[in-house]
């Protein structure tokens, strides 16, 4: 357990890409990119409790957030339009995750009213393919693009980097519709899945580089350090867990049933939500006006 960000002696060598920018203009970027971020979880969240929860529990979770989700939204949009001497390369992430995450929450809070509208009296409606594929291409489009930006080893580009194959794993599997579609999709596991996560060492290195880097109080880095490291450990390993599912499967050689499809798919239901338990106390911690110096 790192307690001591201060006398840490990271593993890492080389520098970020945020460091050449000013400690005020990058808590900026962060607390933007948090708002952001918020906005797309609470989204993900609902979508996660029509498909799982009751009819009851996704309806009272989204009510209590549709407001704050849009002014979240808007207040982000808004702060980086009068952001008038914004570095250009946080200008186009900041955007990029303004654009993507703005077309998500409109398309899925949009599709999960409508299914659990429909579930509600047992009517079973599903997302049509093609929305789901061009929702992933858009967000594997705007992951392309921090990559270009960012390092590699930046704690976001980590994650990116998973998502990223996460994403083309989901897209072959909901391809699959004979033999030859399911042998693709155990192709693109077995080659791409082992290697995907970094070592906890790397995690913790690169979110204590983040918060080094942030306008925190003295008298609370250690304890924002010590949270915001633990909440990216708990989301690899929700992202592992989701590793071992994809694993699992694409050492079956026999194309299995729809039925055994849709149960595989529960089966997700616990690393899911483990990542939503990691995910949105992270961006909550970065909204947290107490624990900056200014």
């Amino acid at each position: 357990m790192i307690t001591d960000i201060i006398n840490f002696k990271s593993l890492e060598t080389g520098s970020h890409w945020f460091e050449k920018h000013s400690k005020a203009d990058y808590t900026k970027y962060v607390r933007i990119e948090a708002n952001i971020f918020w906005c797309y979880y609470t989204a993900a969240k609902y979508r996660y409790l029509v498909e799982y929860g009751s009819t009851k529990e996704a309806k009272d979770f989204i009510d209590s957030y549709r407001v704050e989700v849009a002014k979240k939204i808007n207040s982000a949009q808004k702060c980086i339009k009068e952001w008038t001497n914004i570095p250009s390369d946080m200008r186009l992430l900041l955007n990029g995750a303004y654009n993507e995450t703005s077309a998500f929450i409109s398309s899925s809070i949009e599709m999960s009213d409508k299914i659990c509208f429909h579930k509600k009296y047992k009517v079973a409606i599903e997302e049509p393919l093609d929305d789901i594929v061009n929702s992933i291409e858009r967000g594997q489009s705007y992951k392309r693009m921090c990559s270009q930006i960012t390092d590699e080893f930046y704690i976001n580009s980590l994650y990116n980097k998973w998502l990223y194959i996460y994403d083309e794993a989901i897209t072959h599997l909901f391809m699959v519709t004979d033999i030859t579609s399911w042998e693709s999709f155990r192709g693109y596991c077995l080659k791409n899945i082992h290697g995907s996560l970094p070592t906890q060492k790397q995690i913790e290195a690169s979110a204590l580089a983040v918060i080094r880097h942030l306008e925190i109080r003295e008298d609370m880095i250690n304890e924002v350090a010590q949270k915001y490291t633990n909440l990216w450990l708990q989301m690899f390993n929700s992202s592992f867990q989701f590793n071992r599912f994809f694993l699992f499967w694409a050492n079956k050689k026999d194309l299995p049933s729809k039925e055994c499809l849709d149960q595989c798919e529960s089966l997700m239901f616990e690393a899911t939500k483990n990542l939503f338990n990691s995910c949105i106390p992270l961006v909550n911690l970065l909204l947290c006006d107490d624990i900056y110096s200014s």
